[in-house]
């Protein structure tokens, strides 16, 4: 009966908080302190940055609401909130530019959105440039915790688009929803850096890390 409250709601009531069903917020304010940010971060490689922990019953609802409950608009809202962890990475007054990872094809026909794209422009809607593409579909991964089978899945399946007019020179983020492996970085860096991006200009940034 509540998984039926919830879908109504969410189909014919979206302004409303996705945890506690506020009116009028995507997610209020004290919903969002509830989420449970990631405090060990230690093995995260150099200039890879995850805000949340997804082992957190509320960062799993609220990022499963924006993936698959076709809750765009709490993307917008989760990056806003976060402006000041992008300012945090940044840390410099260098040019920038988010770069969300992108989804195939069939995926965006699909679901008529790409969530990475969403929470990139709610946290700077003027720097977000889509120039990362899907060559292949990768959508129906063999689930492994191997970052070298994840790898092997996924490589080769992203290039930059030619032509893009991004200063070479500028601070390139990526931005995805979630990480696990990193593989998924991992492609999306080798595609850049084959493009003629510098390694040390390019950052990454999840919401959540599901270990």
């Amino acid at each position: 009966m509540q998984k039926l409250f919830h879908l109504i709601t969410d189909i014919f009531f979206p302004n409303i908080c996705a945890l506690c069903s506020a009116d009028n917020t995507l997610l209020c304010t004290e919903c969002e302190q509830r989420l449970k940010k990631l405090t060990n971060t230690n093995d995260l490689p150099k200039n890879n940055f995850v805000i949340y922990d997804y082992k957190d019953k509320n960062v799993k609802k609220v990022l499963h609401k924006i993936k698959y409950k076709n809750n765009k608009d709490l993307g917008l809202r989760l990056g806003n909130l976060n402006k000041k962890k992008l300012k945090d990475i940044l840390d410099t007054q260098n040019e920038y530019f988010l770069v969300p990872i992108p989804v195939s094809h069939n995926r965006l026909q699909e679901r008529g959105y790409n969530q990475a794209e969403c929470i990139a422009r709610g946290l700077d809607n003027d720097k977000t440039k889509l120039i990362l593409t899907r060559n292949k579909s990768t959508d129906k991964l063999k689930d492994t915790n191997s970052i070298y089978d994840r790898l092997y899945q996924i490589q080769n399946s992203m290039y930059v688009t030619k032509g893009n007019d991004l200063d070479k020179n500028a601070k390139i983020i990526i931005i995805d929803d979630i990480t696990t492996s990193g593989a998924t970085f991992y492609e999306a860096k080798r595609a850049l850096l084959e493009y003629g991006y510098e390694k040390e200009n390019i950052f990454t940034l999840a919401m959540a890390h599901q270990q």
